[in-house]
C-alpha cells in the first residue's frame, strides 16, 4: 500500500492512525533517506499510542533508544550511528523487539536484525513537502495496522 502525504502534519496524522491501532508487541521498521520524515511519522505513532502531547518525541542524534509511556509504551530506536545488525544486537536492541506492553519503532531499520512479523514503512521524497509512504505488512498483526489507511 502506498500513501502520499503533502506536509509534516499529514505525515504525523498518518503515524497517529497507525499508532491508534497498536496493542503491544508490534515492530515498525522505518526506512528512508535523511529528511524523509521518519521521526515525524514516529511522533504521530507515539500520539496515536497515547503518549501525551506534553512529551516531546525527538530525533535521537546520539541516543540509541528512548521509551515513551502511553496507552502502549513506545520504544523509539534510532540506528543511524550503528554499523549494522551485529552492533545493534550488542547494544541490546533485540531486548525490546516484541515487548508485549510496547511497540518498537526503528529508524534506519536496515541496520537491525528484524523479526519476520513487522510493519515496514518506506518513506521517499517526492518534493520538498511531499512524501510517498509505502506500507508493507508482514503478518496479520501488521496487516491490522494498515486497515483504513488511504492509498495514493
Amino acid at each position: 500500500m502506498c500513501v502520499r502525504t503533502h506536509s509534516e502534519e499529514e505525515t504525523r496524522r498518518l503515524g497517529c492512525r497507525i499508532g491508534e491501532r497498536l496493542v503491544g508487541g508490534e515492530v515498525i521498521a522505518l526506512f528512508g533517506e535523511l529528511g524523509t520524515g521518519k521521526t515525524v511519522l514516529t511522533q504521530g505513532i507515539a500520539r496515536g499510542a497515547g503518549v501525551p502531547e506534553s512529551v516531546y518525541v525527538t530525533s535521537q542524534t546520539f541516543t540509541l533508544m528512548r521509551s515513551y509511556p502511553g496507552r502502549v509504551l513506545v520504544h523509539h530506536i534510532d540506528l543511524y550511528r550503528l554499523s549494522g545488525p551485529e552492533e545493534a544486537l550488542l547494544r541490546g536492541v533485540d531486548e525490546v523487539l516484541g515487548d508485549p506492553d510496547g511497540v518498537a519503532v526503528i529508524e534506519w531499520a536496515e541496520r537491525a536484525e528484524l523479526p519476520e512479523a513487522r510493519l515496514d514503512v518506506i518513506l521517499t521524497h517526492v518534493s520538498p513537502e511531499e512524501r510517498e509512504v509505502e506500507v508493507i505488512p508482514h503478518g496479520s498483526g501488521a496487516e491490522r495496522l494498515c486497515e483504513g489507511l488511504c492509498s495514493c
